[in-house]
């Protein structure tokens, strides 16, 4: 009987030194990602901003290239203002897309 304590006394000190191991690694683990997180957020919160910057502009910008008529010299029967270089169509179909995502993630 007192081998078979003696061998569960082992057993728990084993299973202690790994649970102090493994809290010791989430501890270090939990700090990394507390500092990655807020770097990200940082990062993000910037980015998100900007977008929604240029989101809020995008008809008055679309609307300065559909309004701004390119040199004679350079038209042709398809390209006669900004916007028919730009490819209008794609860019506006494009900001609806990104309107989307920006709306879904802004509730993140």
């Amino acid at each position: 009987m007192k081998a078979e304590c003696e061998e569960l006394q082992g057993c728990l000190q084993v299973q202690a030194r790994a649970a102090d191991a493994g809290r010791g690694n989430v501890e270090a683990h939990y700090s990394y990602s507390v500092t990655a997180f807020s770097s990200f957020m940082e990062r993000y919160s910037a980015q998100h901003a900007a977008h929604a910057q240029l989101l809020a502009t995008f008809h008055t910008n679309m609307a300065v290239l559909e309004g701004t008529t390119i040199h004679a010299s350079i038209q042709t029967e398809r390209v006669r203002r900004l916007s028919d270089l730009s490819g209008a169509a794609r860019a506006r179909e494009l900001a609806e897309a990104c309107r989307k995502t920006h709306g879904h993630l802004a509730g993140k």
